[in-house]
């Protein structure tokens, strides 16, 4: 419980504001104030004029409580570290090592922790440096101590009074801070200014896909709002105070590309390995669809590459049953869109790899193909890692929702 303290909300984008809130002796709400800047007051991110706004500030509340500065900006940015599971204060340790080496000059840096199924996820939050010295310089300017910085996503959470796993976005002079919860523990914080309101929900998608990929799909089925507008999602979820009424899931519909970016380091090399020797023979051509690559000899469709879950599968169209024994082969079912290529063949090692190459060699001999030299392209570079957020930004990821 907050006890004597003043809250400053301070957020920089669209319609800047401050909006102070004061906490008396008994931890309650003893009034609010909201300071609105125009473009004159902001420059650089932050307040030009302070001695102009501790003025004002002043006059509001003469009484100098200590200032505590809740940030919404646009110049934060964020980044994740995951860590297996291993006690905290390892991960802790490794996380301090790992932090500099992101961590831009002139950022102060907030972070939250939170264990999950998988291990454990630090949020960093950095923000720049000259924000904060802002405002420590009004709380000097207004005789009050500088209590610190904080996420303004903690500061929400907070003041809530839900429980378990959900959604919260709050919305204010065309900006919206939102956070997502699991188990009580806020896992993503994040904010942006919107012209349009259909740009709430688009920006909800964006951060609620990536969360349930990070951690492991918990599920986030109810939200609430609290905006200076009407404003209700259409995207399904039930809401807290019972407005809601649809189940809302979603669904990823993820490019053969896009599962291969998202692979392993070693199921890349063996797509790379696998997809060199193929077109090492004459007449082989090869065409990259949204599903997977398609390889024709002479115009005939003989072999494809495909991810399935996590596997590279490789489908070719020797007969299953020659190759069953030697190559641990599998039936493609007889319903699928590979009638063509029946002979499923799944890559799960290295041993598994090479098996795949011998039996690109018994296909190309059984089609009396020439082979030529073994190309040397790195397929590899064409599959940097991405993350889930960005392969949906780019297309290469769909979400498919309320099915």
């Amino acid at each position: 419980m907050r006890k004597n303290q003043l809250i400053l909300e301070f957020s920089n984008f669209n319609n800047a504001y401050v909006k102070a809130i004061a906490y008396g002796k008994d931890g309650k709400v003893e009034k609010t104030h909201t300071i609105a800047l125009d473009n004159r007051c902001i420059v650089d991110g932050t307040i030009f004029n302070e001695k102009e706004f501790a003025t004002a500030l002043k006059e509001a509340f003469p009484k100098p409580y200590p200032i505590t500065l809740v940030v919404c900006c646009q110049e934060m940015y964020k980044n994740s570290l995951s860590f297996p599971q291993m006690p905290m204060w390892q991960a802790q340790i490794q996380y301090r090592k790992e932090i500099k080496a992101v961590t831009k000059p002139d950022y102060t840096l907030l972070t939250n922790a939170t264990k999950h199924g998988g291990g454990i996820v630090f949020s960093s939050y950095f923000i720049p440096t000259r924000i904060v010295d802002t405002f420590k310089s009004v709380a000097k300017l207004v005789g009050a101590r500088f209590a610190g910085v904080e996420l303004f996503g903690n500061y929400l959470k907070e003041n809530l009074p839900y429980t378990g796993n959900y959604a919260y976005m709050y919305l204010r002079r065309n900006t919206c801070s939102m956070i997502l919860v699991v188990e009580d523990h806020v896992v993503t914080s994040y904010d942006f200014g919107y012209e349009d309101p259909s740009e709430i929900e688009r920006n909800f998608l964006l951060v609620l896909s990536k969360h349930e990929f990070e951690f492991e799909r918990q599920s986030i089925s109810r939200y609430a709002i609290d905006s200076d507008f009407e404003y209700d999602l259409e995207a399904g979820l039930d809401r807290i105070d019972g407005k809601g009424t649809k189940k809302f899931k979603i669904k990823y519909d993820k490019s053969f590309l896009a599962k291969l970016i998202l692979s392993t380091e070693e199921t890349k090399q063996y797509y790379s390995d696998i997809k060199n020797v193929l077109l090492s023979y004459k007449g082989v051509k090869c065409r990259t669809s949204r599903k997977q690559d398609t390889f024709r000899y002479n115009k005939q469709v003989v072999a494809k590459l495909l991810v399935r879950g996590k596997t590279l599968c490789l489908l070719t169209s020797l007969p299953v049953d020659d190759y069953k024994e030697e190559f641990g082969v599998e039936n493609e079912p007889a319903n699928s869109a590979h009638t063509d290529t029946p002979c499923l063949f799944k890559i799960t090692g290295t041993r598994r790899s090479a098996e795949a190459r011998d039996l690109v060699a018994e296909l190309m001999q059984k089609l009396g193909a020439t082979q030529g030299e073994v190309p040397t392209e790195d397929y590899t570079k064409q599959l940097a890692t991405q993350t889930l957020e960005q392969l949906i930004e780019s297309g290469m990821v769909k979400i498919e929702e309320n099915f």
